[in-house]
């Protein structure tokens, strides 16, 4: 892990839920207006999902998908979260996600031939 994972992991670790919520947000919130790139949807699972305590990860997994979905940019960040849930899935990180409030979104997901389509199916 390089200096600025690390920085950036014990920094949002760190911060309280509600925090790391608005952040999270923010960040989904503002990215039609500054531009997105398939990794920011990744970074924001791995970062804000993956990364957080599994006890709130299906909190920030929700908020997650209910900031995507309806945004203009929300086909990108499917694949770019799928993308995420398939190489969590293959080095076994998907473990410590738990699911329940988060499967009400499966509806409202595009792209249903994806891993987070099936993720939140389950």
């Amino acid at each position: 892990m390089g200096f600025q994972e690390d920085f950036l992991t014990k920094t949002l670790g760190s911060l309280s839920q509600a925090d790391r919520l608005w952040i999270m947000r923010k960040i989904v919130s503002l990215a039609p207006e500054f531009g997105v790139c398939a990794d920011l949807g990744c970074n924001i699972f791995n970062y804000f999902v993956l990364g957080c305590d599994p006890d709130e990860s299906d909190t920030m997994f929700s908020a997650l998908l209910d900031s995507i979905i309806g945004s203009t940019l929300q086909y990108i960040f499917e694949y770019a979260i799928s993308d995420a849930i398939s190489l969590a899935e293959q080095n076994g990180g998907l473990k410590c996600v738990a699911l329940t409030s988060a499967r009400k979104y499966s509806e409202k997901i595009d792209r249903k031939n994806l891993a987070l389509h099936r993720l939140v199916s389950l």
